[in-house]
């Protein structure tokens, strides 16, 4: 049985790969992993991750 996941950024609130980057789509591929497997701790991880490069290397 899967593990019912409480994803700690509501639908529209987690952060966004952007299109054609390929750190963001790295990024984007762990949270669907993460989020399909039920690991909360690796969905954390990487929506902080995606979030921060999201920032840094996109400004927004």
């Amino acid at each position: 049985m899967k593990p019912v996941l409480c994803d700690p950024f509501p639908t529209g609130f987690a952060p966004v790969p952007v299109d054609g980057c390929a750190i963001c789509t790295e990024l984007g591929a762990r949270q669907r992993k993460a989020r399909d497997a039920g690991n909360q701790s690796a969905l954390t991880d990487a929506n902080v991750l995606l979030r921060r490069h999201v920032r840094q290397a996109h400004g927004s």
